[in-house]
């Protein structure tokens, strides 16, 4: 392990010292003066750098502390970092590769407002919690004590899949003990996937992939999921733990959406070699498909889609006030947004001895999480367009773009672009429209599962009153577990394997 560390360590020195040559030089130029456009952005992108400003020992210090504790979602408190002019905090940082976009303020200034689904969901889950534990556990009009929830931090309402079926007695579709009974093995896995991208006329994965890439858990290997480009000629890899599940296909679909980012955009300058902004990578492969496409599939679709938005919007919300110096009671601050955005309030009372954001790893980790805000919605957007161009007609929940190369040279096209344009100009070439983030196909996608929310609230509460506690639901004894759900796989998927 620490030949790897040290191995790891050299590379990325040698990479920093590069970029740090490449910002000297760029910085150099009035480079903002500079009439053409695309040499300006080249140069905007080479002017900006984070931590790899630190003094050199100082940036080995911190690289050798990062990877030592990676494992257990720590990282090197960094003091006196210097940052680009025209930065004026690391928040300022996080929020550039988003350019124009006010992140700041009613969630982000979609179009549409995706909050109103949000409402519907979480009324529609309390309802169900108080059904079960009565209105001393739960009020019936304030916010839902959060769950025990370690390893799902921000995921919250997803884990009561099971108490919030609409109809929990149909069965769901669920290709896991079927993948078990044929003994699915990894590559087959990923086979699948490669075959749904390919069947859109995109690309293939390259030998490098296959030869190079750890696709199952090798003995006294810890299991990360990782996607790279090496930035030379094909060579793409991936490292996976693969499991034979539902689910996990999904993160492989997923996963396999950033390696097909990575070889279509190969051809830009390096610096363009990146995605429009953090959010599309988030939103290539993870666009929504049809499973079988029910009340219950909606359901399970939102809990794990729009449930998070809120959580993914604040998280970043209360790290860019702590990175500007406004905030002082930081638990107290969390708890005040999770209550605001998420109706979400703490099972037991907590006070500033408590650091309960710890608990959710992108934290200690330093990962910003608006990526998953813009993703989640922006997926629907892209689903949208890639439906038209497939010829769907009918209701988008219902769409399954397989096999259709007129989608596939939309959405290539869209990837080959890295981030050579500012995202609103690459989502207008895509979408044919303004290049606005627009939550409307989100909201038409689950219009089925809204009707029935609606109709089954009857005189519920919608929105919550504040409240500071209250006691924590008990968690079911008697009830099944959630199973792995279908996680916006294509129809296909499961033709395939079922068959």
């Amino acid at each position: 392990m620490e030949d790897l560390l040290r191995r790891i360590f050299v590379e990325g020195q040698r990479y920093t010292d590069f970029r740090k040559e490449m910002w000297l030089q760029a910085t150099s130029f009035a480079w903002k003066n500079l009439t053409d456009p695309l040499v300006r952005r080249q140069f905007q992108k080479l002017a900006v750098l984070d931590d790899d400003l630190l003094p050199k020992e100082e940036h080995a210090e911190f690289f050798r502390i990062a990877a030592e504790m990676e494992d257990i979602y720590s990282q090197a408190k960094v003091d006196n970092l210097s940052l680009e002019p025209g930065f004026n905090d690391r928040g300022e940082l996080w929020r550039g590769p988003y350019e124009s976009l006010t992140l700041e303020g009613r969630n982000g200034r979609t179009v549409g407002d995706p909050s109103a689904v949000y409402l519907e969901m979480h009324a529609y889950v309390r309802m169900k919690l108080v059904k079960l534990y009565g209105e001393e556990v739960v009020k019936p009009d304030g916010p839902i004590p959060a769950p025990p929830a370690r390893q799902h931090v921000g995921r919250e309402l997803e884990i009561l899949q099971d108490i919030s079926r609409p109809f929990p007695d149909k069965q769901d579709v669920d290709i896991t003990p079927e993948m078990v009974r044929r003994n699915l093995t990894a590559i087959q896995m990923f086979k699948i996937s490669e075959d749904f991208f390919t069947s859109l006329g995109m690309k293939r994965m390259t030998p490098e992939f296959w030869h190079y890439s750890v696709l199952e858990k090798q003995e006294a290997m810890k299991c990360y999921t990782f996607a790279w480009t090496l930035c030379a000629d094909d060579d793409f890899r991936m490292m996976h733990c693969s499991v034979p599940t539902q689910e996990d296909l999904a993160l492989v679909h997923h996963m396999m959406g950033n390696i097909q980012y990575y070889q279509h955009y190969a051809n830009q300058l390096d610096v363009f070699q990146y995605g429009a902004n953090p959010g599309f990578h988030e939103a290539i492969g993870g666009s929504p498909g049809v499973v079988e496409a029910d009340i219950n599939f909606l359901m399970s679709m939102a809990l794990e889609k729009i449930a998070f938005l809120p959580f993914s919007y604040l998280i970043d919300l209360w790290r860019w006030d702590i990175f500007r110096g406004s905030v002082d009671n930081l638990n107290d601050r969390w708890w005040q947004l999770r209550q605001q955005y998420q109706g979400l309030c703490p099972p037991v009372r907590r006070s500033e001895n408590d650091f309960d954001p710890g608990a959710n790893n992108h934290v200690p980790g330093n990962s910003p999480q608006i990526r998953h805000f813009f993703s989640y919605i922006l997926q629907f957007q892209l689903q949208e367009v890639l439906c038209r161009e497939a010829g769907h007609v009918g209701p988008l929940h219902t769409c399954d773009i397989y096999g259709s190369h007129a989608a596939g040279d939309k959405l290539a096209g869209l990837l080959r672009l890295g981030s050579s344009m500012p995202w609103q100009d690459a989502l207008a070439r895509m979408t044919g429209g303004s290049g606005k983030l627009d939550a409307r196909p989100l909201l038409n996608y689950f219009a089925p599962l809204r009707r029935h929310i609606r109709d089954s609230l009857g005189n519920s509460t919608v929105g919550w009153t504040p409240a500071t506690t209250t006691s924590a639901p008990r968690q079911p004894s008697a009830r099944t577990p959630a199973t792995n759900r279908p996680r916006g796989l294509s129809t296909r998927y499961h033709l395939k394997i079922n068959k």
